[in-house]
Formats: C-alpha cells, structure tokens, sequence
C-alpha cells in the first residue's frame, strides 16, 4: 500500500477569529486555485468578503496511518483572499 501524505488546508476568518472549512489536497498550487475559485464567486461569503478570510496550511496527514504532522510554524498563512484576487486580475490583465 502506497502512504500517500496530503496537506491538510484550512480558511482562516479574521472577523470570526477560527479556522474553518478543513480539507486535504495534494499541494498549495491546488489549495490556491481552489480559493481562488471560491473567492471569485460573489455568491460566497469569501467572494463577498475577500478581505475576512485566508488560506492557510496546517500540516499534512498520511492516507495510510491518518497520523498528523502540524507546520512549523503552524499554522502557515499563504494569503488573503483579497491578495490572491488581485494577483489574479493582474494575470489576466497581462494576459490581454
């Protein structure tokens, strides 16, 4: 059996002040499409509130044991709704 470890993600609320929405994902590039994806919908409250919110990586987990490995330091933060919107809209601007 192959021990696959993936990194455990979560998004941090700064008005609330916890960490929400826990899920695993093979690496950031992935955790940060998927928030951007989120972030872009202004049916969601992080697209509604890009500034409240970020992504941040807590550790990894194994598949086969389910053992945890925390971040050091934990968590890290990878970036603010807002920050990766505007990364976003300065990539498609220079796309055109």
């Amino acid at each position: 059996m192959i021990d696959l470890d993936l990194n455990l993600y979560a998004i941090y609320d700064y008005k609330v002040e916890v960490f929400q929405s826990i899920f695993t994902v093979e690496n950031d590039v992935t955790a940060e499409r998927m928030f951007v994806d989120v972030a872009m919908d202004k049916n969601t409250m992080i697209g509604r509130h890009p500034k409240d919110f970020a992504l941040v990586r807590l550790g990894r987990v194994s598949t086969v044991t389910g053992k945890l490995y925390t971040e050091e330091p934990s968590p890290k933060f990878l970036g603010s709704a807002y920050s990766y919107l505007a990364d976003a809209e300065d990539s498609l601007v220079a796309d055109e």
